[in-house]
């Protein structure tokens, strides 16, 4: 993978979690800030780019991040999560293409008509939304739609969950403070 363009995905991944203004998105800046990309990255074994992601580059508004992330996404190592069913892909993190033990950052893609179960984690979370659509679900509240530009930020140990209708959905997400799965379970 060229350092450049991971480095300049980042720096689009860093003006999207700009626009919160809450301490996750905060935190993740500070670290994301802090975070030094050497020039040879680690070369993950890149898997198949997930069906849902092409449909979602090929049809979304062009943002800095998306065309940043357009460069980057056939090198990056997608798997699919074993907790939402979707594709994930770890940028920086503990088992991401950049080592960090205090911030997991990637993307998410959640599949068309798909729920992802409340849960909880110790984590604080944000999720920067960046191209179809979905809903969110915080706490007691009810869904309530997102868009492309929105941010929603959860905190720790906070049931949430996600869902999508007849689009897909690819998100940008961080976690920060206790990163591991240790406290992470379904709610229901």
């Amino acid at each position: 993978m060229r350092a450049t363009s991971l480095a300049a995905f980042l720096a689009a991944a860093r003006e999207t979690f700009a626009r919160g203004d809450g301490p996750g998105a905060r935190r993740t800046l500070a670290l994301l800030d802090d975070l030094e990309i050497p020039a040879r990255t680690r070369v993950p074994t890149p898997g198949e780019l997930p069906g849902e992601l092409i449909e979602l580059l090929a049809t979304a508004a062009d943002t800095p991040c998306l065309a940043a992330l357009r460069e980057v996404s056939r090198d990056l190592d997608w798997r699919r999560s074993p907790r939402s069913n979707g594709p994930v892909a770890e940028l920086v993190g503990p088992d991401g293409t950049l080592t960090h033990h205090g911030l997991r950052c990637g993307l998410f893609v959640l599949p068309r008509r798909h729920l992802y179960a409340e849960h909880v984690h110790a984590a604080d979370e944000v999720y920067a939304v960046l191209a179809g659509a979905g809903e969110w679900s915080l706490g007691s509240a009810g869904f309530a739609a997102k868009a492309p530009g929105d941010l929603v930020e959860v905190p720790s140990m906070t049931p949430h969950a996600l869902r999508t209708g007849p689009r897909a959905l690819l998100m940008l997400w961080s976690w920060t403070g206790d990163i591991t799965f240790d406290r992470y379970r379904f709610t229901s």
